[in-house]
């Protein structure tokens, strides 16, 4: 960028700052106009992404997963380039903040693996969300200028043009279809005010641990004899309490859990059933650790049909998995043996 460009855009946030010390901004009549700081709030959550050529053809696609961060006062898009199997194949970040001396908002984007960075500022036009500013990528040096429009709570559209000759020239760099993916949380994604999603995480992940541990114990002290004893036939024997539990962490991922073991070989088998359990519980804990934050949120069905975000149906079937387990003891006890003690932190 040369001085002249700096210049103007020195010039431009003096004035901005002048305009909107206050978090203002001047309208079209010469008022001072509020800014709405949470409009950029339409970007929270999981989107689909379609990029489109001039033409208006679909040339590939991406998802951007978004999320709160610096105690909710900004907010980072993680945007992901796909391949034709939805492999990621390109990884980048966006950083939002809003800044009043602005007006509006400063963004910062910098890419995995690769160097370069794009520093922009943005504010709210006519219901558009538009920004400039410049950067560096392989191509060497840009300014850049888009908008985002057609603003809803299931779409938007995005459109970005660069210029490698300090702006004498400008070539179509990005055109983007966004949609919701059905299900995926809308706007909401600490969709319960006052709880942050990350210590919900680390939560899920110490409760599924102990829970594996406390199966394992209750399988352990439990003689062979009584696998497969049940106290009436009306109930499932002792195995197949403890199988049930396990498997019911498949349930809030159902279209991604792997298919369970054969039945008659680790019913019957408590070495053949511990493996089952460690598998079925390192599945579980490795879909907590990884998944983002828009997955925790995401909505889905409790059995009673009742609406609730992934993170909450965990819990449902973690409190599941005790009363199940915790079923089992008149079993042991009924067979001389005493159930293991409880697992505290």
């Amino acid at each position: 960028m040369n001085i002249q460009s700096e210049t103007k855009m020195n010039t431009r946030m003096v004035l901005a700052g002048f305009l909107a010390l206050i978090g203002c901004v001047v309208g079209a009549s010469g008022q001072e106009t509020p800014v709405d700081q949470s409009f950029v709030d339409f970007f929270l959550g999981r989107w689909d992404i379609e990029s489109l050529s001039p033409q208006g053809v679909k040339v590939g696609r991406a998802r951007t997963e978004v999320r709160r961060i610096l105690e909710n006062r900004a907010l980072q898009s993680d945007y992901y380039a796909l391949d034709p199997q939805g492999n990621s194949i390109f990884r980048g970040t966006t950083v939002r903040t809003f800044a009043p001396a602005l007006g509006g908002w400063v963004v910062h984007w910098s890419m995995a693996g690769l160097p370069g960075y794009t520093y922009l500022e943005e504010q709210v036009v006519e219901g558009a969300l538009v920004g400039e500013g410049h950067g560096l990528d392989g191509e060497g040096q840009f300014v850049e200028r888009y908008r985002y429009s057609g603003i809803s709570d299931t779409t938007y559209t995005f459109e970005m043009e660069r210029s490698y000759d300090d702006g004498n020239t400008w070539r179509p760099y990005a055109n983007l279809r966004a949609t919701r993916p059905r299900g995926a949380c809308v706007s909401g994604c600490n969709e319960t005010p006052g709880i942050d999603i990350e210590v919900v995480r680390t939560y899920l992940i110490d409760a599924l641990e102990r829970n594996r541990d406390q199966d394992l114990a209750f399988l352990a002290v439990a003689p062979d004899s009584m696998l497969r004893w049940a106290p009436t036939p009306q109930v499932r024997d002792f195995t197949q309490q403890i199988a049930h539990a396990t498997h019911d962490f498949f349930r809030p991922w159902r279209d991604t859990a792997p298919t369970a073991s054969d039945t008659t070989r680790y019913l019957n088998d408590k070495t053949a059933l511990a493996g089952e359990i460690a598998d079925a519980y390192e599945w579980a804990l490795t879909e907590v650790r990884s998944r983002p934050i828009s997955a925790l949120v995401e909505m889905r069905e409790l059995p009673n049909g009742a609406p609730a975000p992934t993170w909450r149906v965990m819990q449902y079937w973690l409190d599941h998995a005790v009363l199940t387990r915790a079923s089992t003891i008149p079993y042991l006890r009924l067979h001389g043996v005493s159930p293991p003690a409880a697992k505290f932190w």
